[in-house]
């Protein structure tokens, strides 16, 4: 960018907004009072999940974990809530240090209370690792999906480890282009040709169940010499691969809390970008801003990838290998302009 006098501010963005534990005994969880009237219960660690009660100002808090900016707090009916920590008075640490995993011996239920006949809430595998939060009779009650729900203390066996309470187990982010992330990806068919045929067998002699245009996308399933095998219409069958093209793409997050967004902070190093009046160079602020949108993002449970973290030279091919590895890349530039901003 040319140098200038003066700042126009500019924040260059494709915004994506998609938008405890006792060795099966009670935890010593902390309490804490809420500094508002009343304060909005969340269904995870971040703005973007479902109001799911209210907390008045009078209420203790019953801590039971923490993650990034947000305190998971037992509810009456068992539930798993989550609160602004910013919005609790929050000057006596959270005590998380009894927490224990467990592992299921074999596979079971888990349920919303601590009863068989109560709703049944999914299953454990076997060798699935827990969080447990407290016992009570013969069952265990454990963090599972955002929730308090209960299993069988039969079917658990005690690690003896000692954990940090953690209701979401994404890693919440990362701090550079080279972090591995995972991103959900989905796979389709497109027909190159009109009148392609999709048969029942990976064969050109084989029984055809539907005849479709150019420009048909089929669901991919998996790949038989050469040949895909697809879904259409309910229907599975064969298509040949050599009129067809594979596609791959990202499967984009409904909510902020599944989304990796990679963060650039425009220019760094030797590139230092526009230069204000006061010789302060545009690299410095980009980074800033990064940084607390970083901040943000992460307190709302996203995954976050930086291009940079400190003043250094960033090649476009480490900007390119961050956006492959996110939902989104967020530029951020501050222009300068001599007549205005």
């Amino acid at each position: 960018m040319n140098k200038h006098n003066k700042y126009s501010l500019i924040l260059l963005t494709s915004f994506l907004f998609l938008v405890g534990c006792g060795g099966c005994a009670k935890t010593t969880s902390q309490s804490v009072n809420a500094k508002t009237n009343e304060i909005q219960v969340y269904a995870g660690p971040g703005l973007s999940y479902q109001k799911i009660d209210a907390v008045k100002n009078t209420k203790k808090l019953d801590i039971i974990a923490k993650k990034n900016n947000w305190y998971a707090i037992r509810l009456n009916n068992n539930q798993v809530g989550w609160v602004p920590s910013w919005l609790v008075n929050n000057k006596v640490q959270v005590n998380q240090e009894t927490n224990q995993t467990a592992m299921a011996v074999a596979k079971c239920n888990v349920y919303q209370n601590n009863s068989t006949s109560s709703k049944k809430l999914g299953q454990l595998s076997q060798g699935d690792k827990v969080t447990v939060v407290y016992q009570q009779n013969n069952w265990c009650q454990i963090i599972y999906n955002h929730s308090i729900a209960w299993v069988k203390t039969s079917a658990l066996s005690m690690s003896g480890v000692t954990v940090n309470a953690k209701v979401n187990s994404s890693s919440t982010s990362s701090s550079s282009s080279k972090t591995k992330t995972t991103l959900q990806k989905q796979k389709y068919v497109v027909v190159q040709q009109d009148n392609t045929k999709i048969r029942k067998s990976a064969n050109i002699n084989g029984k055809i169940l539907a005849t479709v245009a150019n420009g048909t996308k089929l669901t991919y399933i998996s790949k038989s010499g050469e040949w895909y095998k697809v879904k259409y219409n309910n229907q599975t069958g064969y298509v040949a691969a050599w009129i067809c093209e594979l596609v791959t793409t990202i499967k984009q997050p409904t909510k902020l809390t599944d989304a990796t967004i990679a963060l650039d902070p425009g220019h760094g190093g030797n590139n230092t970008g526009a230069v204000a009046s006061d010789n302060t160079d545009e690299k410095t602020y980009t980074l800033k801003m990064a940084n607390v949108i970083a901040k943000q993002l992460r307190s709302a449970g996203a995954k976050v990838i930086m291009t940079r973290n400190n003043d250094q030279d960033v090649s476009d091919t480490s900007r390119l290998q961050a956006a492959a590895n996110a939902n989104v890349l967020i530029s951020i530039h501050f222009d300068a302009s001599a007549n205005n901003g």
